[in-house]
């Protein structure tokens, strides 16, 4: 009886810790599922309205100074495709292809309406000049025009709408204001030439 008894009680201290294992393995078990759920609540943080409307406008600003980046890059690649060249020489005539372009625009400076004139080297036109200008320059068709230096100074580079590129090296009792005499080479052509209005621009 004795032994009997002892047996019961080992029976039931056995019994006791392997329920008290069982219920720490299931208490552990609980708190491994519930770390992940926690974790993941950390991760997945729902914002605030304010926080995504801030966020949108910061967004939206990146945008607009990345586009304005680019248009400015653009124009100062369109500005250098615009760069001026004049060309100098040749017979003076009019011609419609001599009209002034965007890259007269871009880096010219409108002065209005011009009356011309034509001149050459003749006693008649240029009396004891001949060739010669009032710059010290050889007068030179295609190049030289005579203006008035209040309106135009000597040395300026010339746009004359229809005709072309010229330089003013000279100056004339008659050319005064708004009015620009154009040298020939020879008298015939400057009065055939005669009397014309042209739209002119001063180039940087």
């Amino acid at each position: 009886m004795f032994f009997s008894s002892k047996n019961t009680i080992r029976g039931i201290i056995a019994a006791t810790v392997c329920a008290c294992a069982m219920t720490i393995s299931a208490f552990a078990a609980d708190i491994a599922a519930i770390a992940p759920v926690g974790a993941s609540a950390a991760e997945g943080t729902v914002l605030s309205a304010q926080q995504v409307d801030t966020a949108a406008q910061a967004q939206a600003q990146a945008e607009a100074e990345r586009a304005a980046a680019a248009q400015a890059a653009a124009e100062a690649a369109r500005r250098t495709l615009l760069n001026y060249q004049p060309v100098y020489g040749g017979m003076v005539r009019f011609s419609t292809a001599k009209s002034a372009s965007e890259v007269i625009t871009a880096n010219g400076r409108a002065l209005g309406s011009y009356k011309l004139s034509f001149y050459c080297p003749c006693e008649q036109c240029s009396g004891h000049w001949g060739g010669r200008t009032s710059s010290g320059a050889r007068a030179t068709e295609g190049r030289t025009i005579a203006v008035d230096p209040r309106k135009i100074p000597i040395g300026s580079r010339v746009f004359i709408e229809g005709f072309g590129d010229f330089i003013a090296e000279d100056v004339g009792g008659a050319i005064k204001g708004n009015r620009i005499d154009i040298y020939v080479g020879g008298h015939s052509r400057a009065q055939q030439l005669g009397i014309q209005y042209a739209n002119v621009y001063i180039m940087n």
